[in-house]
């Protein structure tokens, strides 16, 4: 035990523009998930990744970008990951899309939509990969 009532862990690791993490991205971030952390936040890849579950912790595996400006059009994306933690429950976690620019704001309407449809996709690949 760290004495901590809740410890997140940021992992700064992936594959740039990628989607989808590789195999060994996927198991590192899973791992550190069974360590008994209540959640893996990732970013580096640029781009939104997957968000999966390792029992009751949430695994997001990229937030993609926040203030950036980059031409690929899902660099232009970012998440916010915003959790709520109460003892003995599994963690609430609602992610809200963000148009990564030089000044972050948050996406609303159809670009909103379209954002969240991508990581549900995103994350929906996870679930059936080792």
């Amino acid at each position: 035990s760290i004495g901590a009532d809740i410890v997140l862990v940021s992992i700064h690791h992936g594959t740039e523009y990628v989607g989808i993490p590789r195999r060994a991205e996927r198991d590192y971030a899973r791992a550190l998930a069974r360590t008994g952390v209540d959640a893996v936040i990732g970013h580096h890849p640029h781009v939104p990744q997957g968000v999966e579950y390792i029992g009751d912790v949430p695994v997001i595996h990229s937030l993609g970008n926040t203030v950036f400006l980059q031409r690929d059009p899902w660099t232009q994306v970012g998440l916010l990951a915003e959790f709520t933690f109460v003892r003995g429950a599994k963690p609430t976690l609602t992610m809200r899309p963000l148009a990564a620019t030089f000044t972050p704001r948050w996406l609303s309407g159809r670009d909103s939509i379209t954002a969240m449809r991508h990581l549900d996709s995103l994350s929906r690949r996870l679930r059936g990969l080792p």
